[in-house]
C-alpha cells in the first residue's frame, strides 16, 4: 500500500525503489537491501513498517506489538528500524531494551553494524571513531546515537527520542511470577518512561504472556481498571493514519496479529488461517495449540488468559473487542444477581473480606454460543445494594430490552427484601424478576452446567478491565476465596440456556487441534 507521507528521494535512495519498486523509503526496504534478501517483507510485516513510519512522523506516540514467536518482529524493529530511523533522524537518541542488558546490547550491536557498513552508502553518515561499542554507539558530527540496557539496568542521563522496549519478560516463568512482573513495571514506569523527551516515541515489542505482563501493567492498573488509554490497530484507524490522522501522545495503539485468524482481521484473512504460513503452516499451529492450550491463546493470539482449572478451562474464555460482528447476533440478554448482605470495611479493596454481591450481564448467540459483556461486583449493605442495582438496570435497558434476575435465598426475610426490589422497579419498565435458589439448582451444579456446555460451545468475553478477574475467578472455582461471579454467571446462563432445552453443537467447535 502507499504511504502517503513519503519523503523526497536522497542521494543513493534512487537505487532501492528502482530495485525493488517500493512506493516509500522505510524501514522494510532497507531490511531487505542490506540483508541481501534474506529478510522478506511478509504481509505482517508490512503492517508493522506501516505502523513504523507513523510513528516517524508523529502520528502515533506509543505503540504495542503483539506478534507470535519467530515471525520476524525482532527483526524489523531491533535490527533495521534504528539504523532507518538515525539514519533519517541524525540528532535523535535511540534507546534499545530488553529483559537484560546482555540481550538488549546483542540487538544493539546488530543494528551499529548494518549501520556502519550501509550508513556512508545511503545518508552519508559515519559512526564517532570513539564511540561504537555494542551497547553504546553516537554518530560523527551529530548528536544523535544509540544505546542499550535490560530491565536490570539503569538509564541515567540518557534521552529517549525513540525508545523499543523488544521482550521484557525472558520467559513464562518470569512473566507469570508476581514478584518480576512488579519489578519489570516499576522498571518501565521509574526509569524508561521517565527518560522519554518531549518528542519521544515508545514501542514495546512482545510475546504476551500473562494479563499482568508490561503491556498488561501498563493498560490497566493493579486494581484492574483502565489505566492507559489505547486502541487495537483495525481498518478504520490503519485508514485515518494513512490520510495524515494524527491521534493524541497518550494513547497506545495495539498491533495485534493473531497466529490464528479471527474475525474481522486487519490482514483481511479467513477466520482459521495462518498470519505466515511461509514460516509456520496452519497444520504446524493448529498442532502447537492442542499442546498448549490456554497458552497458545496469550503467546500465538495475544489474549492471555489464567491457566487451566478445577472445572472451568481458560482457554474457554475468549476476549473479543467491543465492535465484535457476534454482538450483532445476539437471540437474548439478561443481567443476574448474585446478592451478599455485607458491607465493605474501611481500607478494603474489592477483592478482600467476605462475599460480595456479584452482576453479570450476558447473552445468548444465533450460534448458541454465550456472550458476557460485563461482571460488576460490590460489598453494600441491602438498601445500598439494592439502589445500585436499579441503577445498573437502568443503564442496562437504555439501548436494548435487558431482564434482570436477582436470586434469593428461601425464608420470609428474602421474601420481603425482593418486595422491596419490586418496589424498586416500579416505574422504570425494566422486566424484573425475583428467582428462588431452588429454581435453578445449587450454585455447584449451575457452575457444572456452563462447563458442560462450554466443552461444545464458546464463552466469549467483551474487552474490559474485569477480564482478569472474571476469569481467574473461574479458574479457581470451587477452591478459590470468591465465587460471587461463578455464582452470577451461572444464573446468567441458566435462564438463557433452559435445562432440557435441546441444542445441538455446532460441529466446526468440537474439533479438536
Amino acid at each position: 500500500m502507499a504511504y502517503p507521507l513519503t519523503p523526497e528521494l536522497e542521494p543513493g535512495e534512487e537505487i532501492l525503489y528502482n530495485k525493488y519498486e517500493q512506493a516509500k523509503w522505510s524501514p522494510a526496504t532497507l531490511a531487505m537491501v542490506t540483508s541481501n534478501d534474506r529478510w522478506k517483507l511478509f504481509d505482517h510485516l508490512r503492517l508493522l513498517d506501516d505502523l513504523l513510519l507513523f510513528m516517524n512522523n508523529r502520528q502515533v506516540h506509543r505503540s504495542m506489538t503483539w506478534m507470535p514467536p519467530q515471525h520476524g518482529k525482532s527483526l524489523l524493529i531491533s535490527k533495521y528500524f534504528p539504523v532507518w530511523y538515525l539514519g533519517e533522524n541524525p540528532d535523535d537518541r535511540f534507546i534499545e531494551c530488553s529483559y537484560e542488558s546482555d540481550y538488549a546490547a546483542w540487538w544493539n550491536k546488530q543494528a551499529r553494524d548494518v549501520f556502519r557498513e550501509w550508513a556512508p552508502q545511503i545518508w552519508g553518515h559515519k559512526l564517532k571513531p570513539d564511540s561504537q561499542t555494542k551497547k553504546h554507539w553516537d554518530l560523527h558530527g551529530y548528536e544523535g546515537g544509540s544505546h542499550s540496557a535490560g530491565a536490570d539496568a539503569a538509564l541515567t542521563g540518557q534521552r529517549g527520542d525513540f525508545i523499543n522496549v523488544d521482550d521484557p519478560h525472558k520467559n513464562r516463568k518470569e512473566a507469570k511470577s508476581p514478584l518480576i512482573q512488579l519489578n519489570v513495571y516499576e522498571w518501565y514506569t521509574d526509569v524508561v518512561d521517565t527518560r522519554l523527551s518531549k518528542k519521544g516515541l515508545i514501542n514495546i515489542t512482545q510475546t504476551r504472556w500473562d494479563l499482568r505482563d508490561l503491556s498488561g501493567r501498563i493498560l490497566h492498573d493493579k486494581d484492574g481498571n483502565i489505566n492507559e488509554p489505547h486502541l487495537y490497530l483495525d481498518q478504520e484507524l490503519l485508514e485515518h493514519l494513512q490520510n495524515g490522522g494524527v491521534l493524541d501522545k497518550d494513547t497506545w495503539v495495539i498491533l495485534r496479529l493473531p497466529a490464528i485468524a479471527e474475525e474481522k482481521d486487519i490482514l483481511n484473512r479467513h477466520p482459521g488461517e495462518a498470519l505466515c504460513p511461509e514460516l509456520h503452516p496452519i497444520h504446524d499451529l493448529k498442532a502447537k495449540k492442542k499442546r498448549m492450550r490456554g497458552r497458545f491463546d496469550a503467546q500465538y493470539q495475544g489474549t492471555p488468559i489464567p491457566d487451566e482449572g478445577e472445572i472451568f478451562s481458560a482457554d474457554w474464555f475468549k476476549i473479543i473487542p467491543p465492535g465484535h460482528p457476534l454482538l450483532k447476533n445476539l437471540v437474548k440478554t439478561v443481567r443476574g444477581w448474585d446478592l451478599a448482605g455485607t458491607k465493605k470495611k474501611k481500607g478494603q479493596s474489592e477483592n478482600q473480606g467476605a462475599a460480595r454481591t456479584a452482576g453479570t450481564m450476558g447473552s445468548r448467540t444465533t450460534t448458541n454460543d454465550l456472550v458476557i459483556h460485563d461482571c460488576v461486583t460490590l460489598r453494600e449493605k441491602p438498601g445500598a445494594a439494592r439502589t445500585f442495582i436499579k441503577a445498573k438496570a437502568i443503564e442496562d435497558n437504555k439501548n436494548e430490552k435487558v431482564k434482570v434476575l436477582v436470586v434469593h435465598d428461601p425464608g420470609q426475610a428474602a421474601i420481603d427484601q425482593m418486595e422491596r426490589y419490586a418496589e424498586e422497579f416500579k416505574g422504570t419498565g425494566v422486566d424484573f424478576k425475583p428467582v428462588k435458589e431452588s429454581v435453578y439448582g445449587s450454585k455447584g451444579d449451575r457452575a457444572e452446567n456452563v462447563a458442560d456446555h462450554a466443552a461444545l460451545f464458546h464463552i466469549y468475553l467483551v474487552e474490559g478491565d474485569w477480564n482478569y478477574d472474571f476469569i481467574k475467578e473461574h479458574v479457581d472455582f470451587p477452591n478459590g476465596r470468591f465465587k460471587d461471579r461463578v455464582d452470577s454467571m451461572s444464573v446468567v446462563f441458566s435462564e438463557l440456556f433452559k435445562i432440557g432445552e435441546e441444542i445441538k453443537p455446532r460441529v466446526e467447535q468440537i474439533q479438536i487441534w
